[in-house]
């Protein structure tokens, strides 16, 4: 055979465990890529113990909003935050039913639960890999509106699933729970419902509990410990708010508060927001037969961050979304121009007393009024892990 005065391609032998290591220091969006490249690479990444060794190296947190809820006919969007040259775009889309409104649950370790407001099927879905899988469907219940909430237990490192059905009927209001823990096989469990009025907002999952400001006038934040798998309550800071919400947005959890104020002239609205922190209370007894909730969250507030600053009747804060790492905080808002709203974020700078908007994909902008922002590490566990096929 002549030569062609090519040279002959060879490649250098690579032990599996140095070919493992070297992926291992890879993000998640290059390890999907290369999935396909051969069945061992594919073999490495999808197996269990190498995704946690990639988890546990970590990576640098990544900043999205999501949309909470569509509309039938409307897609859950999940948009990459660039806060170095404070731009927005699309990530990827988790595309729903065309006749049927869908909801994304609150975030965990970068996996999220989308349901249906009317009815099964619930899929579970990672962020980072995009993947998603079916639920298993829990026990009917058609006349009861429902809710999905994800928390994961710190001390069995199991991820578990709480569905509140809430029946409301003739000013006759009625609860029940279940729960469905991932990855042990087992299906759903009814457990205990809450003595206390359980609605169906959003909750956050902090060092082990499930937390929901149900009612600003209310004294309470209801907990659930995923550990005793048990609802109990605890205070709020003594002071009442018109409008108050739970965020789980950086160090810790959070409860942001805003109070508005009309000036006599009808032209300035003042926002009152402030960020309230809470911090761990260990050995916390809440009243149920001595069994102590480790994982407390005391409403002694260390912290507190106030923000006072004049907003134009052009401008309305609708919410305070988060705290970024740099101690400024990130805002939902709407704009006016010329009777015609405009949706925009807005970071407040409570050292200067300044705000910066960000720039917003167009798709964001027509985005369900409800968003949701959250940082997280990459996690690349299979989710079949979790749920079996």
């Amino acid at each position: 055979m002549e030569n062609d005065g090519k040279r002959p391609c060879s490649y250098p032998y690579l032990s599996p465990e140095l070919v493992q290591e070297i992926l291992s220091y890879l993000p998640a969006k290059s390890l999907m890529r290369f999935k396909s490249v051969c069945r061992s690479w594919r073999s490495i990444i999808l197996d269990p113990p190498f995704a946690r060794s990639h988890n546990r190296r970590g990576s640098s947190p990544r900043f999205l909003i999501s949309s909470i809820f569509r509309f039938p006919g409307s897609d859950i969007d999940f948009f990459n935050v660039n806060l170095e040259d404070q731009r927005i775009s699309v990530d990827h889309t988790f595309h729903g039913h065309q006749q049927r409104g869908i909801i994304c649950s609150n975030q965990v370790n970068g996996l999220v639960c989308f349901y249906y407001s009317d009815d099964h099927p619930s899929y579970l879905h990672n962020i980072a890999t995009r993947e998603t899988v079916q639920l298993p469907a829990p026990s009917k219940g058609e006349d009861y509106r429902h809710s999905f909430h994800l928390g994961f237990d710190p001390v069995t490192k199991l991820y578990k699933l709480v569905k509140i059905n809430c029946l409301l009927e003739y000013q006759h209001y009625s609860i029940n729970c279940e729960i469905l823990t991932l990855g042990d096989g087992s299906p759903w469990r009814t457990i205990d419902s809450p003595p206390w009025k359980l609605l169906l907002s959003r909750c956050e999952c902090y060092n082990g509990v499930l937390c929901w400001d149900e009612d600003p006038e209310d004294s309470r934040i209801v907990g659930f410990d995923l550990s005793n798998e048990r609802f109990f309550d605890f205070p709020k800071p003594t002071q009442r708010y018109k409008d108050s919400r739970l965020l789980y947005f950086g160090p810790g959890l959070s409860m942001s508060t805003r109070d508005v104020e009309e000036c006599p002239d009808d032209k300035y609205k003042i926002s009152k927001c402030s960020i309230i922190s809470y911090h761990h209370h260990h050995g916390y007894n809440n009243g149920r037969g001595g069994d102590g909730v480790n994982n407390y969250l005391a409403a002694e507030v260390p912290t507190e961050l106030k923000l006072e600053f004049p907003v134009t009747w052009f401008t309305k804060v609708k919410c305070i979304i988060g705290i970024l790492p740099d101690g400024k905080v990130l805002m939902h808002g709407i704009e006016k121009y010329y009777c015609h709203p405009e949706r925009v974020l807005f970071v407040y700078n409570p050292t200067h007393g300044t705000t910066e908007t960000l720039s917003m994909d167009p798709s964001l902008v027509s985005s369900s009024s409800k968003l949701d922002a959250f940082y997280f590490k990459e996690n690349i566990l299979p989710l079949r892990c979790l749920i079996p096929s």
